[in-house]
């Protein structure tokens, strides 16, 4: 049986309810709960790259600076600012990494040695101290990045510090975009135009819908930010306790519930101004659009290719006589239909499930409804009943190039977690593998295919 925070980690969660459990995952953890995330998954408290001991100890990433070189360079464009400007900002950059590396180094190190001693012994104190640890990392993280935007606003002329409020918007809503675990409320919209590369006309039609947006958009994420700071100072640094303690704690309730609302505000304003851009983009544009904003908004209904769209695509790779093309495009078409209405019947139930979850739900493992399972299975069924009638048109030798279902059932509508109760049969991560008695060695187990990166 996975552990509750195991769970927390793979399930689909309101924002809500995960801004609870985020006081272990975020810099004021326990020394059990840090140890529960420990034993999670191999390399998960590792030294950098924005694996989970960096965000729960170092605020923000174990190996990322407070301004990346990314942000950085969007600085230069938002700013516009000139080459002198540009090289100014760039050492101001390199002296606040040089003063922090040091310190994110050390705490690099002290994380991996706990880890690694926590594996050998399982031995909970070898977390002691890191708390304190990661609090100083991240003041010091906080100071840096505040003196670098101070000295940054220095280079800047008039005109430029106009700019600055949209700059600060932007960082906002990139980092802000991040976090969210009700669906829809990380489907930017912003990022989605953009990747649709636009030609200048069609841009400078959507262009006062997105500045609206990018408006809009920052009230919602910074009155959600703050309703999560008030839960997470509710909490006051009890951790996996407290979350568990919230279930019968009628204020953390109430602070709960006020943290879901603000979560669906933020859906709200992606969705209402998705539907203004759909109505400024040409037909081929907004087909793209509303794809992706799907994708987005649902990632575990959306995301993953299925099985029978992967059959369908090496199908269409193959010589087939006349009739045999006219049956696969008619299975083709009933394909798409009932995929798309179970879809709708999938978002529905995913919204309904988010609205109604609970701690106490939670707690007592009951992280799906059962519209939701039951969907599942319909989609497994769909799968199977589809690439069934495709071999049945195919010749023996065609049917045996066809891509058999993915371990662990990535998208095609198996339980989630199937493929890590393989033992990284392809599709795992190692969560379940057996624990190790204290002392023991050897490898870490389980394969990492099945890694989804989340939403």
């Amino acid at each position: 049986m996975p552990t509750v925070l195991t769970r927390l980690l793979t399930a689909s969660l309101p924002f809500a309810i995960i801004a609870v459990a985020g006081t272990c995952l975020t810099g004021v953890p326990s020394a059990q709960a840090a140890a529960r995330v420990a034993a999670l998954q191999p390399g998960m408290g590792g030294g950098g790259g924005g694996g989970m001991f960096g965000g729960m100890f170092g605020g923000g990433g174990g190996s990322e600076m407070p301004v990346t070189t990314a942000e950085l360079d969007r600085m230069k464009v938002v700013l516009k600012l000139t080459p002198e400007q540009s090289e100014a900002l760039k050492l101001l950059h390199e002296g606040m990494n040089a003063a922090l590396q040091p310190k994110m180094d050390e705490m690099r190190k002290a994380t991996e040695e706990a880890r690694d001693a926590f594996r050998e012994t399982r031995d909970f104190t070898v977390w002691e101290g890191l708390r304190e640890k990661g609090q100083a990392l991240q003041t010091a993280r906080r100071e840096a990045e505040t003196a670098f935007l101070n000295d940054a606003k220095s280079l800047l002329t008039e005109d430029q510090a106009a700019l600055w409020p949209k700059l600060e918007r932007e960082r906002r809503r990139d980092r802000g975009m991040r976090q969210g675990f009700v669906s829809g409320e990380r489907a930017d919209v912003i990022r989605i135009v953009n990747n649709l590369k636009l030609p200048e006309e069609v841009q400078a039609k959507v262009t006062p819908v997105l500045d609206s947006y990018e408006v809009e958009l920052d009230t919602a994420l910074t009155r959600r930010t703050e309703l999560t700071e008030k839960l997470m100072n509710q909490m006051g640094g009890q951790g996996f306790r407290g979350m568990m303690d919230a279930a019968n704690n009628p204020e953390m309730q109430k602070a709960i519930e006020e943290g879901r609302e603000a979560a669906v505000r933020v859906r709200e304003v992606n969705r209402r101004f998705a539907r203004q851009v759909m109505g400024e983009l040409p037909e081929e544009f907004a087909g793209k659009f509303d794809a992706e904003f799907k994708r987005e908004s649902f990632p575990q209904i959306y995301r993953q290719q299925q099985w029978s769209t992967r059959v369908l695509a090496a199908v269409d790779q193959m010589e087939l006589e006349t009739s045999a093309k006219q049956a696969i495009d008619a299975i083709r078409d009933k394909y798409t239909r009932e995929s798309a209405a179970l879809n709708a019947k999938q978002e529905e139930a995913t919204e309904k499930n988010e609205a109604e979850f609970s701690i106490d739900r939670m707690m007592r493992m009951q992280f799906e409804t059962e519209d939701m399972q039951k969907l599942r299975t319909q989609r497994r069924e769909l799968e199977d009943k589809t690439v069934e009638s495709i071999r049945a048109i195919l010749t023996p030798e065609q049917a045996a190039k066809l891509p058999e279902r993915r371990a662990g059932g990535g998208g095609d509508g198996a339980q989630p977690g199937e493929g890590r109760r393989r033992g990284g049969e392809g599709g795992g991560d190692g969560n379940d593998r057996p624990r190790r008695r204290p002392g023991q060695g050897g490898g870490n187990g389980g394969g990492e295919g099945g890694r989804n990166g989340g939403n």
